[in-house]
C-alpha cells in the first residue's frame, strides 16, 4: 500500500510539470523581434539575440507552462500581421510604430505587444602611437521600446542612450552600452508589472468560469 501511494505521489508530481493547454481567458502576448535601424547597422547577431532575450525574460511568467494564464502569439502569424501593418503605416520619415502596434494587436488579438528598436549602435577603436600604450574607444548605443496595452488603449514609448569616449575598456564596448540602455527602458516601461496585471486578469476570468 505504501509503495502504491509513493508511485501515485510521484505520478502526480510529474503531471504537474507537464505543460497544459492555455486557460480559458488566457492573456495573449506578442513579442516582436528587435528592429535594427540604419544607425545601428553594425550590430552583430550575438548582440541582437542578447537584447531580444532581455525582453523575453521580462515577459516570462514562472509556472506559466503549467497553469497557462498567458499564451504567446505564434511567430509566423505575428510577423504576417506586423509586416502588413508596416506596409499600411509607412511614412516618409519611417513607420508610425504606435499605429503599427495597434493594428498588429488587433490582427492577432494580442493583449500586449512589445517592440524593441535599436536606433544607434557603433564602436570605433583608434590606435595610438607607440609612445602611448592605451587605445581610444568611441562607442554608443540607443534603444527605443514600445509597449501597447490593448485593453487600456495605451502606448508606452521609452528611450535611452549611452555613449563612451575614453581609453579602450570592456565597460565601454557597444554591446555593454546596448545592454545597459535596454535594461533601462525595460525598467522604465515597467514591463513585468504589465505581465503580472495580465496574469491577474486571466486568473480572475478563470475563477469566474
Amino acid at each position: 500500500m505504501k509503495q502504491f501511494l509513493r508511485y501515485t505521489a510521484l505520478l502526480s508530481f510529474f503531471l504537474l510539470l507537464l505543460p497544459t493547454a492555455p486557460a480559458l481567458g488566457a492573456a495573449r502576448i506578442a513579442q516582436l523581434p528587435l528592429v535594427v535601424e540604419g544607425g545601428a547597422g553594425d550590430v552583430d547577431a550575438e548582440t541582437v539575440d542578447a537584447l531580444e532575450e532581455m525582453v523575453a525574460r521580462d515577459l516570462y511568467m514562472p509556472l506559466n507552462d503549467t497553469v497557462g494564464w498567458l499564451t504567446y502569439v505564434d511567430d509566423r502569424a505575428l510577423m504576417d500581421a506586423y509586416d502588413s501593418a508596416c506596409g499600411q503605416y509607412a511614412t516618409r520619415r519611417g513607420y508610425d510604430y504606435p499605429a503599427v502596434l495597434r493594428a498588429t494587436a488587433d490582427a492577432v488579438e494580442a493583449d500586449l505587444v512589445v517592440l524593441p528598436i535599436l536606433t544607434t549602435y557603433y564602436e570605433e577603436i583608434y590606435y595610438t602611437s607607440i609612445f602611448y600604450e592605451e587605445n581610444f574607444l568611441h562607442s554608443g548605443a540607443a534603444v527605443r521600446l514600445l509597449v501597447y496595452d490593448r485593453a487600456a488603449g495605451e502606448i508606452i514609448d521609452r528611450r535611452d542612450a549611452r555613449s563612451y569616449a575614453d581609453e579602450d575598456q570592456p565597460s565601454g564596448r557597444a554591446y555593454v552600452l546596448a545592454g545597459e540602455v535596454m535594461r533601462n527602458v525595460l525598467a522604465a516601461a515597467n514591463l513585468r508589472a504589465h505581465v503580472r496585471d495580465l496574469r491577474e486578469t486571466a486568473r480572475g476570468a478563470e475563477g469566474q468560469q
